[in-house]
């Protein structure tokens, strides 16, 4: 992840709220600067957040990448959404 004031690619804690296995979960992100974000994913696709800034969202294999803004980056894999 990379969050405001800390190193890019820094690890990020996480917890996962899952509502089936199709990846519709809500994420909850703790990046290296205490920051707190939480992401709903619908069937594996970021659709709303708590932020005020808007989300863009790109895939690469198992993996969606979700940017705030160009100082907040988080890299979700697949596995955490499905339990997989």
């Amino acid at each position: 992840c990379q969050t405001l004031g800390a190193e890019s690619g820094a690890n990020c804690r996480a917890g996962v709220i899952r509502r089936g296995r199709d990846g519709t979960a809500t994420v909850e992100l703790r990046g290296a600067n205490g920051a707190v974000r939480h992401v709903l994913f619908i069937k594996g696709q970021p659709a709303a957040s708590d932020s005020a800034q808007p989300m863009t969202s790109s895939r690469q294999g198992d993996r969606v990448t979700v940017r705030f803004g160009s100082d907040e980056r988080y890299d979700v894999p697949d596995a955490l959404l499905t339990g997989g």
